[in-house]
């Protein structure tokens, strides 16, 4: 026994042989605390390798956080390394149409190498199918012989043992792990790939969200830039256009041939010297959903709030004394909606005595733009 050799045997003298019985006892002991001991260094090396495992993967899902393909790459060659399998796979929820929510084998290594293997799998559908469905690991010793593993048609041998884990956070399944091996995966090892699985998860969730947010503000700034180029055109038709009116007005007190191609596409009304409306053509009715009728022989100023009243005045004692007037304004619609119209104030002069007889109120609608911007 001072050896550490337990195992050879030994019988009292008899049961009143002290000496004997108490050495017995003494093995029996010692036996108890050399398994005692083996069994606590064989759970301190699993906690050691749970530990140091789930911080050389945290350090991997930090680093590699800008690109899901190149996350699970990395991930799946090291997993695979780490628990001594033989093949691996991640597959993730591909969402992209909401109609369609299909698993999607992102990464897979097989063998000490990268397989680049194409597989869509539905929800529901299968292993995989399942254990997202279910949001529940399963673990197989017993692999039926037609499932079709991650490297089916390689020609390798098939594995013995099948493990998956969900990839799940929150109550939501981000994808599955796939490993298989020759060997049984112990119970420690399927506690760290579950812990590991929700690192996992909860990483593909904030990369997911980043690239959204990143299209998102690609799109935002085409957006921009395209409303930025429409309102610059419209600026500088709204420019020629006010030039073509001065020019006509002075020439001409009908410009109908400009003004009946003009009515066709923007907001247009006339106004005497009064402010009282003479003409409205539909896109103004369309744009302020008032009806003609509702306009016709009214004065432009009983459709304004009070508090604008005093300003608008101003604006129209200078057209009437030949200013043209443009710009951006707000208005509200007959039923109470808002729209943005930029604004063009003409006044329209006899040929014959130079006197104004009458305004030209064009506009284009810019409130499709405006909610745009805003997005």
């Amino acid at each position: 026994m001072g050896n550490g050799d337990f195992e050879t045997k030994f019988k009292p003298l008899s049961e009143k042989d002290t000496l004997g019985n108490s050495l017995l006892i003494a093995r029996k002991n010692l036996k108890k605390a050399k398994k005692d001991d083996e069994n606590r260094k064989k759970e301190d090396s699993q906690r050691n390798w749970t530990t140091q495992g789930l911080a050389k993967f945290s350090d991997i899902l930090r680093h590699n956080n800008d690109s899901i393909k190149k996350l699970s790459d990395n991930l799946i060659s090291n997993l695979v390394k780490y628990l001594g399998a033989n093949q691996g796979g991640i597959f993730i929820m591909n969402e992209e149409n909401k109609e369609d929510k299909f698993i999607e084998l992102m990464s897979c290594y097989a063998y000490e190498r990268h397989r680049y293997v194409q597989k869509r799998i539905d929800i529901g559908i299968g292993l995989i199918g399942r254990c997202v469905k279910e949001n529940e690991t399963i673990y197989m010793t017993d692999i039926p012989k037609d499932y079709i593993n991650i490297i089916s048609g390689l020609g390798e041998s098939p594995p013995t043992s099948l493990l998956l884990i969900p990839l799940n956070v929150n109550e939501e399944t981000f994808g599955v792990m796939e490993f298989a091996s020759f060997s049984e995966f112990p119970p420690y090892q399927i506690d760290f790939l579950e812990k590991v699985g929700e690192n996992i998860a909860s990483t593909i969730s904030s990369v997911k969200i980043n690239l959204q947010t990143s299209k998102l503000l690609r799109e935002s700034q085409k957006q921009s830039e395209r409303l930025a180029q429409q309102e610059e055109e419209v600026r500088q038709n709204m420019e020629e256009m006010q030039a073509t009116q001065e020019e006509t007005s002075r020439r001409e007190v009908k410009t109908s041939g400009i003004l009946k191609a003009i009515n066709n596409v923007i907001i247009k009304a006339e106004l005497n010297t009064e402010a009282k409306f003479i003409s409205i053509n539909e896109e103004y009715t369309k744009a302020t959903k008032y009806r003609i009728k509702d306009l016709k022989n009214k004065k432009i100023f009983e459709f304004l709030p009070k508090n604008e009243l005093e300003n608008f005045k101003n604006i129209w004692n200078n057209v009437l004394n030949g200013k043209s007037y443009s710009n951006i304004i707000e208005k509200r619609t007959r039923i109470g909606g808002l729209i943005y119209l930029f604004v063009n104030f003409s006044p329209i002069e006899d040929k014959n005595t130079g006197e104004i007889i009458k305004v030209l109120l064009l506009a284009n609608n810019l409130t499709k733009y405006r909610e745009i911007s805003k997005i």
